[in-house]
Order: structure tokens, then C-alpha cells, then sequence
């Protein structure tokens, strides 16, 4: 046990019993050993008991239990079991010591808590009148109350019927049992009169901001309680308007004796405040012809009054232009008391409208020779009356030829601001007017047999400028009523620079005006009267213009009858070539008479007169001409036929080859007009003998049926 090797040893600390060994050598060098045990007793523990804490200036008594041989207390405790510590005042640690019956010591420690006194406050009346009553309060939170006087035990105490000064206490306990205490006295003075304070001065600007009476405004106070504030009235002085004058307030305080006392507030009325404008005319900016007229502003008394407006009249000040320019209008509002407040309205007058064109050339489209000078245009302005109207000049677009083209002349109008507009005037030139032949060979007529005049010239010139060039076409024919009658047109075109042509004709007129000549005619000739007449010849006959003749028998004439005397009968033809033109021929046949009956120179008679009811084309030996219309005609055909009354007539037209075309029979009773439709029968455009024949005449006639 580390004892070390000494006659002694020295052992520490020694907590369980143990065995000590010691060996020890002699002079001879022998050793012994020996042992010894040394027995370990528990140390004492006691327990100190006694409150925890105690109430500041408390006592507290701490006990450190039985049995011990002997006690040693910290803090003068003492040497007992139990020490008594006393007007604790601090937390503190109490130490006892203790010795058992083996001689070992033991300690142990006790803190004691130092609670605080509670410190209640007494709230309450500090003075009432004699004989009145007073309401004192403890505060809460605490876990008892003990009144003095009988107060009670509760956190309030009333106190009534106090007459004289007196000292009220109230001892509380805390929840840790501590107490405390506080006194409050409630002091009974002698009656004086109340104390009233009024409020300050007032200053306003109008009547109706004078405040209403508050009682409590003023500041009272008594001795023996709150006072009773009353309103004695309002005085006016120094009034000069509604708004500017003195106002001076009194209230009165009055206590429960019935002493009072007054104060006075002084409310003074001073109306300095401006009218104030509602409504004013608004900052504009107009055109210079659109100024408007004077406006009615409104305005408002701050205290309520009437309001005077007065309009101070209106300034201008020039702009950059005559019709440019700012008025400033000016009102002035006045109130009952004199004060006032002026308004303003800005006006901005401005131009900025263009100038307005209301009379300006059209735009036109002329010929190229009829260009009108430059016209006149003329503007107006909103507000200048003498608008500057420049012309400009014209400017020329190229067209689709020389003489096509558009021209635009602009005029600028100019007000007394600047203000510019510009109109412009279109003149399309156009070419469309055709040249004229100013030389044409003349139209004329020849003859079917005359020769063809050869090809002329012809010149021409346009309204505008150019070279008009003249272009022989050519030549057509057109044919006429017959072979031989005909036109020749002759055609030159003449073209200006912009294409625009016209035409120019020449007509030769070939006309065939010669009639036909008999080439052969069956020769005169006598016969005895006994003989029977010749039959009816046939005679040719040509035309100088050639083509077809007809050769029409008429009809013979006989100048008597019978053999008593001589007589002639004479033969007449008609020549027609195609254009109309007629030759008459005839044969003349003499009969010699001789000395025969009556019966004989009948049937000679009857046999003579035979021919006319066998040829259709035999003329009218006598009576009125045939009446035919129209003559020529397209179509239709009126035929008179009142020397054929009461007879049954053939009616016969026969073509240019002696061809029937068309053959009716009508007998004749009232209606002595008939009518008849060539174009029905079939009939072209061409020349028709028409033949009637009746029972005793017959007649022919020539028709032209015409396109």
C-alpha cells in the first residue's frame, strides 16, 4: 500500500477498511512481517429542516435533527440541535457541523428565500366636504384586506358620514403570507367658494365658426366637490359686419353650497377670408373666329354670405400674326365684409385654320386646239377677309401622243398667319377631233360609155399640230338600179400624230341615160281591107350600154273599119333596156277599102279587133291611163280598175323573160281597187309588165319593184 520503508507510515485518504503489511530485516538479515486493519466508519449526514422562506425582517428556525454528539451552527447559531435566525432581511445559506459517537463530522446547508413586503397603495379621496363620503381603494391582488375604522375586509372600504379629517389604514397579505400596510387620510376643509377657469381666447373668421357653448370647456374645482358649470350667455360688441365682431362668453361654477364663481371667454369674429371663385370660364385655346363671349363665373363666401362678381374687362396681347393673339379676362368677387379674390380667364387665340378655296377652275378635258388661259381662283378665310390667291404656274405630263398630254396649274391661297392651302386644276388635252380634207377630187357623172377618170389627190389638215398624212384606200363599186348605172367610190384616209382619222369618198356616177335603139322594126305596108291582117311583127333593138332590152307590143290603133273607106291601123313597141330608158317604134298598116255588105264589114270588124283578146301585152286602144301606185315600189301594188266595172278581169305581171310571176282573176262589182303583194308572188327587185284584160279592154304597164 505504498507505505514506504520507514519505521512509520503514513496512510491517506483511507475510504474502505484495509489490511496493512509491514516487513521488517534485522542485523542478521531475517525478516518478520506483520499485519494490521484498520476499520473505516461511515461520516454522519444530517438534514437541516425549517422553512424555505420567510417574509422580509422574518424569523425562521432550522433544526439539523437528533443524535449527533455535538452541533457548530453558522451565522451565531449556536451549538444546539436547532437555531433560531431572526429579521431575516436577505436570502441567506445556513451551514450546520455535527459530530457522531466515532468522532466523524458531518455538515449540511439550508438556504432560506426572503420574501418582499406587499406595498399596497390606498387610491381615494383626499379631501370631502363634511359629512360626505369617501370610497378608498387597496388595490387588487392581494389575499386579504383589513380595514381600519371598520372598513372592512375587502379591497375597497367606504367611509360615510366624514366630519373630520381622519387617517384610514389597510394591512393586505401576499399569497406568500407576507403583509403590508398603508395609510390614506381623507381631509375635511372649511366651505369656499368654488375656482372656474374659462377656456382661452378664441379668434374666427366667419359668424358660424363661433363654437357652440361647451360646459365642459371650463376648468372648475371646490373644496367640497365638483361644481355645477352653467352658461350665463354671449355678449356682442365691436360689430362693424355680419362677420367681424366681439363675442364675450361667460359660464358660471357653482358648488353644492351654493357659492359660484364665472369666468369669460372672449370669441373674437374677424372675416379676412377670400371669396373663393367655383367656377371659372376655363383656359382655351380658340380659332381666331371662334372667340367666345364674356362668361358668368361663380364664387362663394367662406362664411356663408353673398358674393358681389364684377367683370374688370379683358386685355390682349399680340402673337406672331394678326389673328394670333392672347386675351386675359379679369372678375373680381367681393363679400359682405369687404374682402375680395379676382379670377382670370387665358384665352388663346390662335390660327390655324388653312384658307378655303370657294371658287377654283374645273378640271376640264379639251381639245388639244382649245386650251383655256389660267382662270382665276378665289379662297376665303375664317378670320383674314383679304386671302392672297398666287398662281403658281402649270406643269405638263407627256401623254400617249404629241398632242395628248395633262396640264396642272395650282393656285396657293395665303392667310394673314401663313396658313397655306393649294388647289390645283387638271386639264387632260385630248386629240380626238378628226382632220379635215381641205382638197378632194369632186364627184361626178359620166356616162356608162365614157371613159373612167383616172385617180386624183387630196389633201387634208388637223386642228392641232402635226403632219397629218393622207393615204389612198381604194375604190368600190355599188351597184345601182341596172347593169349600167352604178357608183365608184373612191376612199382616202387621213391620220393626224394622235391616230385620229376620217375618211373622204369621191363618187363617179355612171349612169345610163341613152335609150335603146331599134336595129330592126317590121316595115309599113298596105293591104286591101278583104285581106286578113298580117300577124304582129317582132322588132330588135340594142343598147349602147349593152345588157338585155325588152320589147314590149302596145297594141295597135285602127283609124276606121270595114271596106266603105280607107283606114290605117298602126302597130306601136316599146324598147326598155335595163335601167328604164324607153324607145318607142311603130308599123303603120294602110287598108284600102272596097264597096262590101254590112254583114261583111261586121265580121272584118270583129276579125280585126281579135288580136286584142288573144295578146295580154296589147295596149289601151282607148279610155283613161291605167293607175297604178306606188310606181316604183318595194312590194305592195294599188291597181284602179274602175274602167273595168262589172267585168271579169284577168290580172297578169309577167318578168323581164315574159314570165308569169303572178295570174288572178276578180270579177268587179263595188270595190273597183285591189291590191297586190309582188314579194308574195315570189317577185325579186327588177322590172314586171302588169297586163289587164276584161271582157271589151285591155292595158298594160310597166312596174318597178325596187329593195
Amino acid at each position: 500500500n505504498s507505505g514506504g520503508s520507514s519505521q512509520t507510515a503514513m496512510f491517506t485518504n483511507i475510504t474502505t477498511t484495509t489490511t496493512y503489511t509491514v516487513t521488517v530485516t534485522d542485523g542478521n538479515g531475517c525478516q518478520g512481517t506483520d499485519t494490521h486493519t484498520v476499520t473505516v466508519n461511515p461520516l454522519p449526514t444530517p438534514a437541516i429542516t425549517g422553512p424555505a422562506s420567510v417574509c422580509s425582517g422574518g424569523n425562521a428556525t432550522l433544526d439539523a435533527g437528533a443524535g449527533y454528539s455535538t452541533y457548530a451552527w453558522s451565522n451565531s447559531g449556536g451549538s444546539g440541535q436547532t437555531a433560531m435566525y431572526s429579521n431575516i432581511t436577505a436570502m441567506t445559506t445556513y451551514t450546520v457541523t455535527v459530530t457522531d459517537g466515532n468522532g466523524c463530522q458531518g455538515t449540511d446547508t439550508h438556504t432560506v428565500t426572503v420574501n418582499p413586503l406587499p406595498t399596497p397603495t390606498v387610491n381615494g379621496p383626499t379631501s370631502v366636504c363634511s359629512g360626505g363620503n369617501a370610497t378608498l381603494d387597496a388595490g387588487a391582488g392581494y389575499s386579504t384586506y383589513i380595514w381600519s375604522n371598520s372598513g372592512g375586509s375587502s379591497q375597497t372600504a367606504m367611509f360615510t358620514n366624514i366630519t373630520t379629517t381622519t387617517t384610514y389604514t389597510v394591512t393586505v397579505t401576499d399569497a406568500n403570507n407576507c403583509q403590508g400596510t398603508d395609510t390614506h387620510t381623507v381631509t375635511v376643509p372649511a366651505n369656499d367658494p368654488p375656482v372656474i377657469s374659462c377656456p382661452g381666447p378664441v379668434n374666427i373668421a366667419c359668424s358660424s365658426h363661433v363654437p357652440t357653448v361647451n360646459l365642459a370647456a371650463p376648468a372648475a374645482s371646490d373644496n367640497c366637490g365638483t361644481p355645477s358649470i352653467s352658461h350665463d350667455g354671449d355678449a356682442t360688441s365691436n360689430q362693424t359686419c355680419a362677420n367681424r365682431k366681439t363675442v364675450t362668453r361667460t359660464y358660471r361654477a357653482t358648488d353644492s353650497g351654493g357659492l359660484s364663481a364665472t369666468c369669460n371667454q372672449v370669441i373674437t369674429v374677424f372675416d379676412n377670408v377670400k371669396p373663393v371663385f367655383t367656377s371659372v370660364p376655363a383656359n382655351m385655346t380658340v380659332q381666331c373666329n371662334s372667340v367666345p363671349a364674356v362668361g358668368t363665373p361663380v364664387a362663394t363666401d367662406g362664411c356663408g354670405g353673398g358674393v358681389t362678381i364684377t367683370y374688370d374687362g379683358q386685355t390682349s396681347v399680340a402673337g406672331t400674326c394678326p389673328d394670333a393673339y392672347t386675351i386675359t379676362r379679369q372678375w373680381t368677387a367681393t363679400d359682405a365684409c369687404g374682402n375680395t379674390q379676382t379670377a382670370t380667364q387665358r384665352i388663346t387665340v390662335v390660327d390655324t385654320q388653312l384658307p378655303n378655296f370657294t371658287s377654283t377652275p374645273a378640271n376640264v378635258t379639251v381639245q388639244c386646239n382649245a386650251i383655256p388661259n389660267p382662270a382665276s381662283a378665289i379662297a376665303t378665310d375664317n378670320c383674314d377677309n383679304m386671302v392672297a390667291v398666287t398662281y403658281n404656274g402649270q406643269t405638263s405630263t407627256v401623254g400617249t401622243c404629241p398632242n395628248a398630254y395633262t396640264l396642272t396649274r395650282r393656285w396657293t391661297a395665303m392667310d394673314n398667319c401663313g396658313n397655306t392651302r393649294s388647289v390645283s386644276q387638271r386639264i387632260t388635252v385630248v386629240d380626238n377631233g378628226k382632220p379635215v380634207f381641205t382638197a378632194l377630187p369632186a364627184n361626178v357623172t359620166i356616162g356608162c360609155t365614157g371613159p373612167i377618170p383616172p385617180v386624183g389627190s387630196a389633201t387634208a389638215s388637223d386642228a392641232c399640230t402635226g403632219l397629218v398624212t393622207v393615204t389612198y384606200i381604194g375604190q368600190t363599186t355599188v351597184s345601182g338600179t341596172c347593169p349600167a348605172s352604178y357608183q365608184i367610190k373612191r376612199t382616202w384616209r387621213a391620220t393626224d400624230v394622235c391616230g385620229n382619222s376620217t375618211v373622204a369618198t369621191q363618187t363617179i356616177q355612171v349612169a345610163d341615160s341613152g335609150a335603146p335603139v331599134f336595129t330592126s322594126v317590121p316595115a309599113a305596108l298596105t293591104i286591101s281591107c278583104t285581106a286578113p291582117l298580117p300577124p304582129v311583127g317582132t322588132p330588135t333593138a340594142t343598147d349602147a350600154c349593152g345588157g338585155y332590152v325588152q320589147i314590149t307590143f302596145l297594141g295597135q290603133v285602127a283609124t276606121g273599119s270595114g271596106c266603105a273607106a280607107n283606114y290605117t291601123i298602126t302597130r306601136t313597141w316599146r324598147a326598155d333596156d335595163l335601167c328604164g330608158n324607153t324607145a318607142m317604134t311603130t308599123q303603120l298598116i294602110t287598108i284600102l277599102g272596097t264597096s262590101y255588105g254590112p254583114q261583111e264589114t261586121e265580121n272584118r270588124t270583129q276579125g280585126a279587133e281579135r288580136p286584142n283578146s288573144i295578146h295580154p301585152q296589147e295596149g289601151r286602144p282607148q279610155g283613161s291611163p291605167l293607175r297604178i301606185q306606188p310606181n316604183p315600189t318595194t312590194d305592195w301594188l294599188w291597181v284602179d280598175l274602175s274602167d273595168f266595172d262589172r267585168e271579169v278581169v284577168t290580172i297578169s305581171v309577167y318578168n323581164d323573160l315574159g314570165q308569169a310571176v303572178l295570174v288572178r282573176q276578180v270579177v268587179l262589182v263595188d270595190n273597183h281597187k285591189i291590191s297586190l303583194s309582188l314579194r308574195e308572188a315570189g317577185a325579186s327587185a327588177g322590172i314586171y309588165t302588169l297586163s289587164l284584160r276584161g271582157a271589151s279592154v285591155s292595158a298594160v304597164k310597166r312596174v318597178v319593184l325596187t329593195d
